[in-house]
This record gives structure tokens, C-alpha cells and sequence, in this order.
């Protein structure tokens, strides 16, 4: 059994490159992927078969035999291919392997790719596009919840998003883009029990996300909006661009889904209720105090202290109406419809979220 080497022995783990190339396969890279393809493949002519098949060549008749001439002859077909080729013949290469040393071939390319900065990987014999570590952590944190969650829709989107970036010899940014805020309209959309769009589910439903990362990701859903899904001449985004973006919602989908037992359930809201929630303005700076007391940003509130804060903004309520110019009829109108509003809002928060915080 072949021993491992020094740096695998001791257990130290290669830098990872920043990434420096993406659509371009260097010399280096063809050159080695030449090495290492006689290392798990011992027949010249097979090799030369997977590249001429895979490149769309016909083999030199003239070298016929397994020696240095049909060496040089793959040596030339790698070099001097297209730069997409080249991820091409890794893939074709690895179906060619048995399973134990695929795994050991996968290894090997992705170490390379890994430390000469190029943005790409292997994935189970497909290369798909890679970021910096820091993305690559979120982006599989966010399908892994995804998967958990039986999220499989939003999942997918995530997955599609990844398959268009990786593209080749032209990425899909347009449909990365979509892709990307699919997955996040569909977490939404699950979590609301609403089938509005991305951004009119952020302003109307104000717990979804918190202040003022709403307002970001509303900015991201009319970027999205102008560059993927309404394109105009010219203003397709960069792949830059687009990368950032399938990671920015992949780590949003994470939190949400995480977010997703604390949150009001507002499929379960009749209209009227639901209406009333959301629309008092007021109750809503009360509501966002009472939610973060839920994830120990402040002290819980106590039974008292619960009924004690619904009346004190009631109150508030009815005195801004007390001081208005409306008849005295109306305000006695409108201070039994406050009572009645949140008694429904108290009731309705004690019975799916008081019991949390005893």
C-alpha cells in the first residue's frame, strides 16, 4: 500500500490561491493534467482516445504504437485545444475510472485547482464554479439547510443558479441571477403562505427580515429585477456580479429557514387579523421589541409586563386620536375599533408566542 506523503502525514493543509482564473485553462494546467492522467490511466492509447473524442480530433495513424511520439502527440492535443476543452476531457477522463480511483483523481485535480487559484472544482465528475473559501462555506451551508428543510424548490433554484455560473465556454449570468431569486421569493413564499413577489412580501410582512437588511435585499430584488429578469441593452451584470448575488441568497435562504419556527405563521392569520397586524404602525415598534425578546437581544417579558405594553400602546393610540380634528362621534367610533384591533393582537400573540418565553 503506498504510504502518504509528508504533508498529508502531518496533516498540513495547502494554502487555497485567491481565485485568478476562471474562463482560461494555462499551460500549467494542461501540462499537468497530462502527468496526471498517466498516473491513473496506464494506456497511451486509451488517454488519446478520451481527449481525440472529447476534442472532436482523429488520432495520428502514423503513431500507433505506445511510446514518447503518441506521448507528444496528447501533449500537443492538450495544449493546443480550446481553453473550455480542457474541463471538458477532466470530466470525460474521470467516467473512464473506477469508482476508488475517481475519487483519488477528483482529489488530485481539485488540490491543483485549489492552489493555483482556479475558480473551478470537481463535484462527483462535474466541474462546477467555486469562490473563495468563505463563499464556498455559505454556499453549501444554504443548500445543506435547504435539503434539511425539504425545501427541494429553493434547493433546486440553488443548484441551477451554480449550474449556470458554471457554464462553459460562456457562463449564464442572466439565469444565475433569476435562479438565485427564485430560491429566495420560494423560502418567502413558504414562510408567508403568500404568493406575492420578493419585494412586496419584504414590505408587507415587516418580521420577515430585519431592519435595515429589508431594505438591502429589496434593493437586491430591483437589481435582480433590472439585470435579470427586465434586461435592457447592455445592462447584463458581470459574473462578479452574479456570483455575489447566488451567494447573498443562498445565506439569506439559511437564516430564513433557521428563522422559520419563530416567526409569525401567517397563513394560519384570517384577513381581518392579519390586516391589523401588519398595518399598525405603531404596535409593529411594540411587535419587533417583543420578537427580539425572543432571540435574547433583550430581557423577556414577563405576563404583566406583556398586557402592560399592549395597554400603555393602546392608550397611545387612542390619545393621537382624542387630539384629532374628527367629531366627537367618530373618535368614540374609532377608539372601540383600537380596542377591538388589539385585543385580537393580544390574544393572537399570546396564544402562538407568550408560551415561548415562560
Amino acid at each position: 500500500m503506498k504510504q502518504e506523503i509528508f504533508s498529508k502525514r502531518i496533516g498540513i493543509r495547502p494554502v487555497t490561491a485567491d481565485i485568478v482564473v476562471r474562463n482560461d485553462a494555462p499551460i500549467e494546467l494542461r501540462r499537468f493534467l497530462h502527468l496526471i492522467m498517466k498516473e491513473y490511466m496506464r494506456s497511451l492509447k486509451k488517454i488519446r482516445d478520451v481527449v481525440c473524442k472529447t476534442i472532436n480530433e482523429t488520432p495520428d495513424p502514423n503513431n500507433w504504437r505506445e511510446n514518447d511520439f503518441m506521448d507528444s502527440e496528447i501533449q500537443c492535443l492538450l495544449d493546443s485545444c480550446k481553453w473550455y476543452r480542457i474541463y471538458d476531457i477532466i470530466e470525460c477522463f474521470y467516467t473512464e475510472l473506477d469508482q476508488r480511483t475517481r475519487t483519488a483523481f477528483e482529489n488530485k485535480i481539485n488540490e491543483f485547482f485549489y492552489e493555483k487559484g482556479i475558480g473551478w472544482k470537481v463535484e462527483k465528475g462535474t466541474i462546477v464554479s467555486r469562490g473563495d473559501d468563505f463563499f464556498e462555506e455559505a454556499l453549501n451551508k444554504g443548500i445543506e439547510t435547504l435539503t434539511e428543510k425539504k425545501l427541494l424548490t429553493s434547493k433546486n433554484e440553488i443548484s441551477e443558479a451554480i449550474s449556470d455560473l458554471s457554464r462553459r465556454p460562456t457562463p449564464e449570468i442572466t439565469g444565475a441571477v433569476q435562479h438565485a431569486l427564485a430560491a429566495l421569493e420560494c423560502v418567502c413564499r413558504e414562510l408567508t403562505g403568500s404568493n406575492d413577489t420578493l419585494g412586496k412580501l419584504i414590505k408587507n410582512y415587516p418580521d420577515l427580515i430585519p431592519k435595515p437588511l429589508d431594505t438591502a435585499v429589496d434593493k437586491m430584488f430591483g437589481y435582480a429585477s433590472e439585470h435579470g429578469r427586465h434586461l435592457h441593452e447592455g445592462s447584463e451584470p458581470s459574473y462578479d456580479e452574479a456570483f455575489l448575488l447566488v451567494h447573498i441568497s443562498a445565506s439569506l435562504c439559511t437564516y430564513l429557514t433557521k428563522k422559520k419556527n419563530n416567526m409569525i405563521d401567517y397563513s394560519k392569520i384570517k384577513e381581518h387579523e392579519l390586516k391589523m397586524l401588519t398595518n399598525q404602525e405603531g404596535y409593529m415598534k411594540f411587535a419587533k421589541a417583543f420578537f427580539d425578546s425572543q432571540f435574547g437581544i433583550s430581557s423577556p417579558f414577563t405576563e404583566e409586563e406583556f398586557h402592560q405594553a399592549i395597554e400603555y400602546q393602546k392608550e397611545l393610540v387612542k390619545k393621537n386620536i382624542e387630539e384629532s380634528d374628527f367629531s366627537k362621534e367618530i373618535k368614540e367610533q374609532k377608539k372601540r375599533n383600537i380596542d377591538k384591533s388589539y385585543s385580537v393582537i393580544e390574544e393572537y400573540l399570546k396564544t402562538h408566542y407568550f408560551v415561548r418565553i415562560q
